[in-house]
């Protein structure tokens, strides 16, 4: 008897040994991308590649696949931006900010915990600095602290309350910073423009926006605000308006100097062409709602959802020439996506129930 019980004494100090090793996320072994341990040894579901490395028992993702990462929670996500791959921010509901610092976990962490708990909807930033707009807050991150701004009303000079804004963007070439919004539900739209001089953004009342600005780019001294109108409000020697060929309501605009184009729940995609004004590009897919959109010269990348595709598919939609292109077959697991921000050849979207996905290179 007691033989048999010594057996198993040391049978279970070996199982804990190797899973302290292989099972722990703090050693080797645990984890995708982790060395093995030193028995070459990966934890579940992980193999030991040649190189010494755990990998999927699945094999690596192949290049341009999307992959799933994973939140400590699951709020719904409205915001993503990005200084480089391994330094990006999402932000979303109950003021809640999350953080990649591009480890090979695929984590993303809590970060500016208690600073709020107010929906955050977008985020923008330059340098080591971020900016994060929501539902009557604007948040700042000076590098190493997150703090709570303020808006002024420029035209009644006090403290501007029972905003919304959207949607923020700026030009760090021009140092010049717009988010865009309304001033509370049903009123005009509401246009704030960052003041170093103040440290606060201030309202834009000369823009004169008539609708709830939902998508905003700069460059240079340049703004193109979309909304719920029949045009696109835009900022080059004055406040103008550029009318689109039908009406529209747009939620993203995106420019990378060479390409404008804006996207909406109109399943349809619209683009600048420049003295030629704007046109409509092409449907994305009927019933698809469009919330966001990234690109280069030679394609969109568009996500959002689709009445009756988003179980099907990821709703993620790849637009080439023309913006009917491929389901990309990596799938978010039916969820909605809200936005997209890349940076070369990496690119990430979130979207409702704490979903991120990230496209491997």
């Amino acid at each position: 008897m007691r033989a048999r019980q010594l057996t198993r004494a040391v049978i279970a100090l070996a199982a804990a040994a190797a899973c302290a090793s292989a099972c722990n996320p703090s050693v080797p072994g645990s984890v995708a991308g982790e060395p093995c341990n030193a028995n070459g040894v990966c934890a579940s579901g992980l193999i030991c590649d040649t190189n010494n490395l755990c990998q999927d028992e699945n094999g690596p993702a192949p290049t341009g696949s999307w992959l799933s990462m994973r939140l400590p929670d699951n709020p719904t996500l409205h915001g993503v931006w990005g200084h480089s791959a391994s330094d990006v921010v999402a932000v979303g509901s109950s003021g809640k900010i999350f953080t990649y610092n591009g480890n090979a976990t695929n984590d993303f962490a809590f970060a500016a915990q208690g600073v709020t708990t107010k929906t955050l909807y977008g985020v923008w930033g330059t340098g080591n600095q971020y900016w994060v707009v929501g539902s009557s807050v604007v948040l700042h991150f000076d590098g190493s602290t997150w703090s709570e701004s303020t808006v002024w009303d420029t035209g009644k000079a006090q403290e501007l309350t029972g905003y919304t804004l959207y949607a923020i963007h700026g030009d760090a070439s021009s140092s010049t910073i717009y988010a865009v919004g309304q001033r509370s539900s049903g009123s005009d739209g509401l246009v704030v423009k960052w003041s170093n001089g103040s440290r606060r953004f201030e309202s834009v009342d000369a823009a004169n926006l008539s609708f709830a600005g939902r998508g905003v780019w700069v460059l240079g001294a340049q703004a193109w605000i979309v909304g719920s109108a029949q045009h696109v409000k835009h900022l080059g020697s004055s406040w103008e308006e550029q009318n689109l060929p039908e009406n529209a309501q747009l939620k993203s605009v995106w420019s990378n100097g060479n390409r404008l184009a804006a996207v909406g729940p109109a399943s349809k995609v619209f683009q600048f062409g420049g003295s030629s004004g704007w046109s409509v590009q092409d449907k994305v897919r009927d019933s698809y709602t469009a919330n966001g959109l990234w690109g280069d010269d030679n394609q969109l990348i568009i996500v959002g959802a689709g009445a009756g595709y988003q179980e099907e598919f990821s709703s993620i939609e790849t637009c080439t020439s023309v913006c009917r292109g491929n389901i990309i077959d990596e799938k978010a697991r039916g969820a909605t996506l809200n936005a997209i921000w890349g940076t070369g050849n990496t690119l990430f979207a979130v979207g409702e129930s704490g979903t991120i996905v990230r496209q491997a290179q």
